[in-house]
C-alpha cells in the first residue's frame, strides 16, 4: 500500500547562543523582549522559556515573563511550538547580564554671569572626567541632555559648550560603547548675578564740593574697594581724575566700574551788551566759566548762542545755565 507521509517542521528560529541584557535594579528581565530575536515566523508560534531541558520538554516550571536572573550568565530554554501541529524546537542560550557604567554625580557647574543676561555659556564636557571616574573614556559616549527622555532614549544631546540659565538641570548618559548599557546622572548650572553698579562719568561743581559718589547695591554681603583704598559703599570726591570701584558678591561675582571726575562750575555774567537801543533790540552776553552753558531769555527755549535777537522793549531776565548740573546765574536786563 503506498503511503504519502507529511513531516510537519518546528517554526523557523534564528540560533543564537547568548542574549545580552542590562543589569537594572530589579534584577528582572522580559523574556518578551527575546522573542523578536529568536523568531523567523510568527502566526501561530508559541514560545515559552523553561530553567532546564527536561522542564521544556516536560511543559513543567515555566518561567514568569517578568525573569528574576540569579547569575550574570543564566542558562535558560526557549521551547518554540507551533499551536497547531505542537511541533516544537527547544533552545537553550546563555541570558548574559552586562553591568552598568559607572556615572559619577558631579558637583554642580558654578559661573558668574558675564554680561548681565541670566545666561552663562558652559563647557559641559568639563564634567565628563568626574563622571567617568577611573573608567576608561575610550569605553563609554557621554552625552549631555536637558530632558530626562531625552537621555534615556540617547537623544538630542547637546553641544560641548551650552548656553544655560541659573538652574537648569542638565542629564548625563554614560553608554557602554561595546554593550549599549546606560547609567544616568545629572547636575544643575549656576549662573550668579553680578552686581549692577550704575556709575557713569561725573562732574564735580567747584561751588558744591565735595561730589558724593555711591555705588551701593542694596544688596547684603556686598563688598567695595574704590581706587582711593576706601571701602564703603559712597565716597566723596574733591579732586578731578579718573576713578574705580569694584563691588563684590558674597558668592565671588564682581563688578569693576571706572570714571571720570571732571570739573565745573556756575558761570558769571561779566557783559550784557544791547547791541542797538531800537525795538527790538539784539541782546549779547559775555561769559567767564569753565563750564557748558546755555543762555535762556526769560522762560524761552535755551540756546547755544550768547546773542538774542529781536528783544522787545523792556525788563528781561538772562539765565545762564551749566549743562554740568553746577548752579544757575540769573541777571536782570532793561
Amino acid at each position: 500500500v503506498p503511503l504519502d507521509i507529511d513531516i510537519n517542521l518546528p517554526p523557523a528560529i534564528n540560533p543564537f547562543n547568548t542574549f545580552e541584557v542590562c543589569n537594572n535594579e530589579d534584577n528582572t528581565v522580559d523574556l518578551i523582549d527575546i522573542v523578536p530575536t529568536l523568531l523567523v515566523q510568527t502566526a501561530n508560534v508559541l514560545v515559552n522559556f523553561y530553567p532546564t531541558n527536561q522542564d521544556a520538554l516536560d511543559q513543567t516550571n515555566v518561567l514568569d515573563n517578568n525573569y528574576i536572573y540569579q547569575t550574570n550568565n543564566d542558562t535558560l530554554f526557549a521551547r518554540i511550538e507551533f499551536s497547531t501541529t505542537h511541533c516544537y524546537h527547544i533552545h537553550p542560550f546563555t541570558l548574559q547580564v552586562n553591568p552598568l557604567p559607572i556615572a559619577n554625580e558631579p558637583n554642580n557647574l558654578i559661573e558668574c554671569d558675564d554680561d548681565f543676561d541670566g545666561f552663562y555659556e558652559f563647557d559641559l564636557t568639563q564634567q565628563t572626567a568626574t563622571i567617568l571616574g577611573t573608567q576608561n573614556a575610550n569605553d563609554f559616549t557621554v552625552t549631555y541632555h536637558n530632558d530626562i527622555n531625552s537621555a534615556h532614549d540617547g537623544l538630542n544631546d547637546l553641544e560641548s559648550t551650552y548656553n544655560a540659565i541659573n538652574g537648569e538641570p542638565i542629564y548625563v548618559r554614560v553608554e557602554n560603547n561595546a554593550t549599549a548599557c546606560y547609567s544616568l546622572t545629572e547636575f544643575t548650572t549656576i549662573v550668579n548675578p553680578k552686581p549692577v553698579v550704575d556709575i557713569e562719568d561725573q562732574v564735580v561743581c567747584l561751588d558744591n564740593l565735595p561730589l558724593l559718589v555711591s555705588a551701593n547695591t542694596n544688596t547684603i554681603g556686598d563688598t567695595y574697594l574704590w581706587s582711593t583704598n576706601e571701602t564703603t559703599p559712597e565716597i566723596e570726591i574733591t579732586d578731578i581724575g579718573s576713578y574705580w570701584v569694584r563691588v563684590t558678591t558674597p558668592n565671588g561675582c564682581e563688578t569693576t566700574r571706572v570714571f571720570s571726575v571732571s570739573e565745573s562750575e556756575a558761570a558769571t555774567i561779566d557783559i550784557t551788551e544791547t547791541v542797538d537801543f531800537s525795538d527790538p533790540n539784539n541782546v549779547t552776553v559775555t561769559i567767564s566759566g569753565i563750564g557748558n552753558y546755555l543762555y535762556q531769555l526769560d522762560d524761552e527755549t535755551p540756546q547755544e548762542s550768547n546773542v538774542f535777537e529781536n528783544v522787545s522793549l523792556g525788563y528781561h531776565t538772562i539765565t545762564i545755565i551749566d549743562l554740568n548740573g553746577c548752579a544757575e546765574v540769573t541777571k536782570d536786563i532793561v
